[in-house]
């Protein structure tokens, strides 16, 4: 499975599972490019049937959106998960991991959809893209501006990700409901990921306050 996360502040973050879009796509992209992430969410539930033991080995990393225990779950190494049902029995030795950022969910990104785009960007001599947001709703975002990471055996590839504004996010599922979430998240690209170590750094050195 191929990770990439989207941290959409210096202590928040989301979890896509790939992304369909071609890795020279990334590569080729500079400041002030738009850059297109579709991403597919592939984690499904885990069910252990009452009767039934399931292990996660030592050193092994597990991820799920749901896992209901109405048998025997044993960890030695890590699970992470959206949701756990325990009906049953669960001998953790290891590290078990509960948060909804392990399932990708439209309604995470529905707010960048309606307000996507709201900003304005200056170009500076040095070729920088400075940027301002126009975010005054009560229920928009509290900044446009994502970093996309991808993990770490992707970006040894050289396959990067970017810091960036959030131009448009749509739900691509073929038909609603059908199948698994399938979003597609395109950025204004203002910087590569390794050059900015958090959100606040971003906005320290580029966002324009009026």
């Amino acid at each position: 499975m191929t990770e990439w996360t989207i941290h959409t502040s210096d202590n928040s973050s989301i979890i896509g599972d790939f992304t369909t879009s071609s890795p020279s796509d990334f590569n080729l992209i500079s400041r002030g490019d738009t850059a297109t992430y579709e991403f597919v969410e592939v984690t499904p539930t885990l069910t252990i049937d009452s009767g039934d033991t399931f292990t996660v080995e030592s050193g092994e990393t597990l991820e799920k959106s749901l896992v209901i225990v109405n048998g025997t779950l044993v960890v030695n190494g890590t699970l992470r998960c959206d949701e756990l049902d325990n009906n049953g029995t669960i001998d953790n030795n290891g590290t078990i991991d509960i948060n909804d950022k392990y399932e990708l969910e439209y309604g995470e990104i529905q707010p960048y959809a309606e307000y996507g785009g709201k900003y304005s960007i200056n170009e500076t001599l040095s070729s920088d893209q400075t940027y301002r947001e126009n975010l005054s709703a009560s229920d928009a975002p509290d900044t446009l501006l994502v970093g996309i990471e991808p993990q770490t055996d992707l970006d040894n590839k050289n396959v990067f990700g970017y810091w960036g504004l959030v131009e448009n996010a749509t739900d691509t599922r073929n038909t609603p409901l059908s199948n698994g979430p399938r979003i597609e998240l395109e950025i204004r690209v203002l910087a590569p990921y390794s050059k900015y170590a958090d959100h606040t750094a971003v906005q320290n050195d580029l966002e324009i306050n009026l």
